[in-house]
């Protein structure tokens, strides 16, 4: 009987440990801080849908968003600008912001919104987010046929886009369904306020 040498066993466990360990390895969007790339993608077809971006996704209430970000070293701020509060985060990939529907009872999150940098080309980080997200891209083109934008229809009201601006780029998870419940919830408080008049 041929003897396998232990060398070559110990090697073989060792690349099995490692294949293991890729497969069951989170992905991410790299930004600022570690050579602004994009780290290869682990495709998600046949594992847990992705629906969220650094953790945070549309649905999950204020309260639960709070106890998310007690864990995070993100410095967070508020933007008082017209229209609904936006906050935004200083994260380990870059500039993180968010929208809540404030007309709901939970406050649930609408938005989130990801700005990044990276050295890897746009189709590359498409490609990549199409792996995380388990989703086919659309591309999305201007007038002189350029892509500006990809777009994953995540489910029929959960939109993912991939902006590519000159200067910057940003990925934002949005889920209509919640802005609109949370338009009808305003509209609907603002009559109550000023209802019709009965002449």
């Amino acid at each position: 009987m041929t003897r396998i040498a232990p060398r070559i066993i110990l090697a073989s466990l060792l690349g099995l440990a490692f294949i293991c360990w890729i497969m069951t390895s989170p992905n991410e969007v790299t930004g600022e801080g570690n050579a602004n790339a994009v780290r290869t993608p682990v495709s998600n077809q046949g594992l847990a849908t992705k629906r969220d971006i650094l953790g945070l996704a549309p649905g999950i209430s204020r309260e639960d968003l709070g106890k998310i970000l007690e864990t995070k070293s993100w410095r967070c701020t508020k933007i008082t600008t017209a229209g609904p509060p936006v906050d935004t985060c200083d994260t380990e990939l870059g500039q993180l912001n968010f929208s809540i529907a404030g007309n709901l009872p939970s406050q649930p999150l609408v938005s989130v919104r990801l700005f990044f940098k990276s050295a890897d080309t746009d189709s590359s980080i498409a490609e990549s987010i199409s792996n995380q997200f388990g989703a086919t891209s659309i591309p999305i083109k201007n007038n002189d046929g350029e892509i500006t934008s990809y777009k994953w229809h995540l489910s029929s009201t959960l939109l993912l886009t991939f902006y590519i601006g000159q200067t910057f780029r940003y990925l934002e998870i949005f889920d209509s369904a919640l802005d609109k419940q949370d338009s009808d919830a305003a509209n609907a408080l603002a009559l109550k306020r000023n209802p019709t008049p009965k002449f």
